[in-house]
């Protein structure tokens, strides 16, 4: 399998310890082993943190971590979420996660707030054509990547064939923008490797809207 490699563990530090790292802290860390949805990374914590491929790159979309990334590799790593009851510790290469000593402030979770549970919802739950409110997270060539409410800090990606307000020779930073919110559908789940394809047409499995 791509990415199987061994890779020489970073000595393991107390500053980074779960309970002490914080939501958008920047850390240096070393990539340990590749899988088809992202990259595991040793920070020098008592565990490793989950990589997605949509976090490894913002002006590509990446088809798999072997393409971007190498076990041994060092890289630079945020925190994009974090919950240390749970051992859970999510990382982006990113820029664009909220950090609430960025902001000055505590970060509130919009997506409980509508109605989503604590922590998300699990990818195995979704079903085709379901409905799913979300934000644009990340604009890239093609299509916007999409938060919409999952765990692990999964998102969909909604392609700019399927979104029907697009109009001829218009690409994805011409239509879609950061913060934007959207009423998508799920399109394809891909357990195997943790992806969601989204799309803005309305599924004809779905009863028709009357003409109001």
């Amino acid at each position: 399998m791509r990415g199987s490699k061994r890779v020489e563990r970073l000595q393991k530090v107390d500053e980074r310890r779960l309970e002490k790292l914080q939501k958008g802290q920047w850390l240096e860390g070393r990539v340990r082993r590749l899988v088809g949805h992202g990259a595991w990374i040793d920070i020098g914590s008592q565990m490793d943190g989950f990589l997605h491929i949509s976090a490894i790159r913002h002006d590509a979309f990446v088809h798999h971590p072997a393409d971007e990334l190498t076990p041994g590799q060092e890289v630079k790593v945020r925190v994009k979420h974090i919950d240390p009851a749970n051992n859970v510790l999510a990382l982006t290469c990113l820029d664009d996660v909220a950090s609430s000593s960025a902001e000055g402030g505590a970060v509130t979770n919009a997506f409980c707030s509508r109605g989503y549970p604590e922590g998300g919802v699990a990818l195995q739950t979704i079903c085709d054509d379901q409905e799913l409110w979300g934000e644009v997270t990340r604009v890239t060539h093609f299509g916007c990547f999409m938060e919409v409410g999952l765990s692990e800090g999964l998102e969909g990606f909604l392609h700019i064939n399927e979104y029907p307000e697009r109009q001829i020779g218009q690409w994805a930073p011409d239509v879609f923008r950061r913060g934007q919110r959207l009423r998508t559908y799920a399109k394809e789940v891909d357990l195997e490797y943790n992806r969601l394809k989204l799309t803005a047409f309305r599924p004809r499995s779905l009863p028709r809207v009357p003409w109001q």
